[in-house]
């Protein structure tokens, strides 16, 4: 317990990381270390998904999280899975398109090429009216159409009354 006052005072004192500070106490003891292969073997065959590792290793994400954080060589393990899954990954949507699956070469074509990516419309908004004065603009273009409308049926009817007579 000594141990871990004097590390808290250190890093409070000097502002070390939080790796540093890990780095600096005993190795984790057996269970974790147990629990931290449970964990990184379930994550490597579940493609990534914390919460099965989490599950399997019986700790919280909060835990994975901490560790993710303060130990550099899970940081590293938990990395290199990573970089192995995109790899499978892009190595499968490679065979999809080599298989001439529409949906594959759509979301390559979509996703590297700037030809086939989606557009994006762009609105320039005047950044002195505020909502409110854009509002009161609609309301006054449709309450003049609704006046024409009137004046146009008004004169209409006039127009039809004085044929009738």
């Amino acid at each position: 317990m000594h141990i871990k006052k004097q590390l808290a005072y250190e890093v409070k004192r000097l502002g070390i990381f939080k790796e540093l500070a890990y780095a600096i106490k005993k190795k984790d003891p057996p269970k974790t270390r147990y629990m931290k292969e449970v964990f990184l073997d379930t994550f490597r065959r579940s493609m990534g998904i914390v919460k099965l590792g989490c599950t399997a290793a019986g700790i919280a994400r909060r835990t994975f999280y901490l560790w993710y954080e303060t130990d550099a060589e899970f940081r590293r393990e938990i990395d290199t899975i990573r970089r192995e899954q995109m790899g499978d990954v892009e190595d499968r949507l490679f065979l999809a398109i080599a298989n001439n699956e529409p949906w594959a070469i759509r979301l390559f074509l979509t996703h590297v090429h700037p030809k086939y990516r989606p557009k994006v419309e762009q609105y320039n908004v005047q950044p002195q009216k505020t909502l409110e004065d854009v509002l009161n603009e609609y309301h006054r273009q449709n309450d003049r159409k609704t006046e024409n409308t009137v004046k146009d049926i008004s004169t209409e009817s006039l127009s039809n009354i004085e044929n009738q007579e």
